[in-house]
C-alpha cells in the first residue's frame, strides 16, 4: 500500500496525491484548526480521500463536542 498525502478545502478532501515524505497519521493544520491535509495509508486514491474525511470528520467532531472517537480509528 502506499500513503497518500490529501489535501482539504474547508475540511472537505478535494485530492489525494502519493509521497514519500509523510507518514500514515501526519498531518497539517492551519491557525484555525482547519485541516490543509492529512496523509493515510491506503490502496488508492479514491480510497485515501474517503479514509482520511472520516478521520478528519471525527477528529474535528472530538475536537468540538468532546467526543471519544470511536474504535478503529487513527
Amino acid at each position: 500500500m502506499d500513503v497518500y498525502r490529501v489535501t482539504f478545502d474547508n475540511n472537505r478532501a478535494v485530492s489525494a496525491t502519493k509521497t514519500d515524505v509523510a507518514k500514515h497519521g501526519d498531518i497539517a493544520l492551519y491557525p484555525n484548526d482547519m485541516v490543509n491535509w492529512y496523509a493515510v495509508e491506503c490502496e488508492s486514491e479514491q480510497m485515501a480521500i474517503i479514509v482520511a474525511q472520516s478521520v478528519v470528520n471525527e477528529m474535528w467532531r472530538q475536537l468540538h463536542f468532546n467526543a471519544p472517537l470511536p474504535d478503529g480509528l487513527c
